[in-house]
């Protein structure tokens, strides 16, 4: 079968998947859909006993650093969560009794004051208090850059949205304002959406979700209109979290009572995801933070929790409805579905389809899935009413599904292959006749380890079959001929699996694409040694920035991307010239232009007198070098020139693996005439491994205080001449000072 037959539509890219209707699922990097991951309890960070501590607020920086407020005793602690130790940092309580959301960037922490209704602004150096926002705040919320959002109350009791830098002043540009009615909670999501919880004019619980100059409405399930919402909280994906508990627990036939998790999960469009199961001793939720990771932190009375997302959903479902397909032609008719997949084990993929030459029902749909105002939940509930009688379910494929061997060494999950390994699933449509082919794919799991994900889908059309070459007889009667359709189907896979390799050939350059394989192949063109220990996603990140690394091939900036990619971190690179300045005794200025030292003019020799060169005393003819021309005064400094250190943060452990591999690399990507020395940096202690503005910090210091704790004049001179202090001129003996 030749390309030009076949009419491919293709889903690739992560647009191309956006475009459809994600339920339960979430989207992949760089493209790609699997199921959605909801957050598990894992343990407890730090344990409170009954009444003695309480985190009211929480936050965490960009070291997993946790900083949490103690509402029992108004501390603001410090909680290092790779060693597990507590530092106590500032006394909240002076600033206010009762403490709200905290959020920080790199230079500052905001505190709501609850009490007071305002918020503090903290510097993160030395943790003083740098300016006020006094205007009846009732909650912040932090878009993770310039700005940050206030849900404030006016005089009359009016609710509205402002906008502040991180410096604390007002931006001129004005934020929508949507009618707000109980506002309880503020929270900024991707692209600076804001979400905030509130209780619209018919007495029904939700949020107004903000995007520029435009507001949607998103009632909560009727499930939860009972409930008391409190708290809100966005992570980096997206994801909605919001606290909310009813007033009276649900009682069972038993006799015994439940307390319902007050932790509620929301897709970003605002669908309902479900309850996350905690500790059922834990009352309230008063406050949430996320890492880098998306692991979640709660604060309670009970203590700090930590919840990680690496657990799946088990028995619950992720359903994926693609946009309209089009062909192009009435009655046209639909060939096959190819998809890449990875099917781990206790884990399904279910394939629906449905065509039609309905133009009001394309149209339909294609309205609903490009309208943001819709939830998915309503989304989904009107493609059930319109379709719901009519998808053809063509296959379910789990992990025992027998894969094709493809062009990107992919194959299916037998006991020889590990349980993620890439798999290429045919399907052949049978009631393939109409212009648009929707599609549904409903992924599951049944395992908490795995879960599965679709990384490609390709829908060819029209239906030529290779029944068509064959005479006409074999096409007489449908049941024979259908049959023999589906025989010849098999063949037409392996065909088209040949000819799709050989019209894929670019991917063999592309290092993003490129099979695993050949990874090593391409490194060769590129004159990189490449380490078989390296994974595999290490290894196409170098490779894709070859043409930028050959451009900054020897320079500092250069060798640290490259450092980076191998070890994943950033190394700071000192070239050891550039430590100190250099005194050099010229008798002219020649090049030097005010490095200029003259011997008894601006500097002194300490030890006299100078002894001179003498044969036998200070040197042995044939040890020491005797020149007949003048020595240059750079030749002493050129060791210095062309030395260069690498500091590196690691675990002595990793760095340790990885310190063979990079000192290969850097062999042969250095400057032939350079040096270079590795050090690694120590953790924040005293000793070796300590290095000034690196990995060291003053803590526990005394500010200077004018007039509190020194006495301008008498112990401490201030002056602007170039001279030293001179005894009895411009300083005094005084109490407090000696004379030494």
């Amino acid at each position: 079968m030749k390309a030009q037959d076949l009419k491919t539509q293709m889903f690739q890219t992560a647009s191309q998947w956006q475009s459809g209707l994600l339920v339960r699922l979430e989207a992949l990097e760089p493209a790609g859909i699997t199921l959605f991951s909801r957050p598990q309890f894992v343990r407890w960070l730090r344990a409170f006993a009954p009444g003695a501590e309480r985190a009211d607020s929480l936050a965490l920086d960009e070291c997993r650093q946790i900083y949490w407020v103690d509402g029992v005793s108004g501390w603001l602690y410090r909680f290092e969560l790779k060693n597990e130790q507590q530092e106590r940092m500032l006394r909240m309580g002076d600033y206010t009794s009762h403490s709200g959301r905290m959020v920080l960037n790199d230079r500052t922490l905001w505190l709501v004051d609850r009490s007071q209704q305002r918020v503090l602004a903290f510097s993160r150096e030395h943790l003083q208090l740098q300016y006020l926002i006094e205007n009846a705040a009732i909650d912040l919320a932090f878009d993770g850059g310039q700005y940050l959002y206030v849900l404030e109350k006016n005089h009359e009791g009016a609710f509205y949205l402002s906008k502040y830098d991180v410096n604390g002043l007002r931006a001129t540009e004005a934020v929508f304002q949507p009618e707000f009615h109980d506002p309880q909670g503020l929270a900024a999501g991707k692209a600076s959406q804001l979400y905030v919880i509130d209780t619209d004019a018919h007495g029904s619980k939700g949020f107004h979700r903000i995007a520029g100059n435009s507001s949607t409405w998103i009632a909560f399930p009727k499930e939860l209109q009972s409930l008391a919402p409190t708290l809100i909280a966005i992570d980096a994906r997206g994801n909605i979290f919001v606290v909310a508990t009813e007033a009276m627990p649900t009682a069972h036939p038993d006799g015994d009572t439940e307390e319902p998790s007050p932790l509620h999960q929301f897709s970003p469009d605002g669908s309902y995801l479900g309850q996350v199961n905690i500790p059922n001793s834990v009352r309230s939720i008063h406050s949430i933070a996320f890492d880098a990771r998306n692991a979640v932190y709660l604060g309670t009375e009970q203590g700090i929790a930590y919840l990680n997302v690496q657990t799946n959903l088990v028995g619950h479902t992720g359903v994926y409805y693609s946009r309209t397909l089009d062909n192009g032609a009435k009655q046209g008719q639909w060939h096959r579905l190819r998809l890449q997949a990875d099917l781990p084990p206790g884990t399904s993929i279910e394939v629906q389809y449905y065509a039609s030459d309905d133009d009001a029902l394309q149209s339909a749909i294609d309205r609903l899935l490009s309208n943001p105002s819709i939830g998915q939940q309503e989304k989904e509930h009107r493609i059930t009413r319109w379709l719901g009688s009519q998808w053809s379910v063509a296959e379910a494929f789990t992990d025992s599904t027998k894969a094709d061997q493809t062009s990107s060494g992919g194959s299916g999950a037998t006991e020889n292959n590990p349980p993620s390994s890439p798999q290429t699933l045919h399907l052949l449509f049978q009631q393939h006749v109409g212009r648009y082919l929707w599609l549904k794919l409903a992924l599951s799991t049944f395992d908490e380890q795995y879960k599965p994900s679709v990384t490609e889908m390709q829908v060819y059309s029209p239906r030529l079959s290779y029944l068509r070459f064959l005479p006409a007889i074999y096409q007489e009667d449908a049941v024979s001929s259908a049959f023999l359709e589906k025989f010849l189907a098999l063949f037409e896979t392996v065909f088209d699996g040949l000819d799709t390799e050989i019209r894929q050939t670019f991917r063999y350059f592309d290092p993003e694409v490129v099979p695993r394989e050949f990874l090593d192949w391409l490194s060769t063109w590129l004159n990189f040694a490449l380490q078989e220990e390296w994974p595999e996603a290490r290894t196409r990140r170098l490779l894709s920035r070859a043409h930028t690394l050959f451009k900054g091939k020897g320079t500092p900036a250069g060798l640290a991307e490259l450092i980076e990619i191998y070890t994943g971190q950033r190394p700071r690179i000192v070239e050891d010239s550039r430590l100190a300045k250099p005194m050099l005794l010229v008798t002219s200025p020649h090049d030097y232009g005010d490095r200029v030292f003259r011997l008894g003019v601006n500097s002194i020799v300490k030890r006299a007198p100078v002894r001179g060169f003498r044969l036998g005393d200070d040197a042995i003819l044939g040890k020491t070098a005797v020149r007949d021309v003048v020595q240059e005064p750079e030749e002493s400094l050129v060791q210095d020139a062309h030395r260069f250190t690498v500091f590196l943060n690691l675990h002595q452990a990793t760095f340790t693996s990885l310190e063979p591999g990079l000192r290969r690399l850097l062999s042969a990507y250095i400057p032939a005439h350079t040096e270079y020395s590795l050090r690694l940096l120590g953790a924040l202690d005293t000793g070796a491994g300590i290095y000034i503005e690196m990995n060291s910090e003053l803590t526990d210091y005394r500010p200077f205080w004018v007039g509190i704790d020194s006495t301008l004049g008498r112990a401490v001179a201030v002056m602007h001449q170039p001279e030293g202090v001179l005894l009895e001129r411009n300083a005094r003996l005084t109490r407090g000072m000696k004379l030494l």
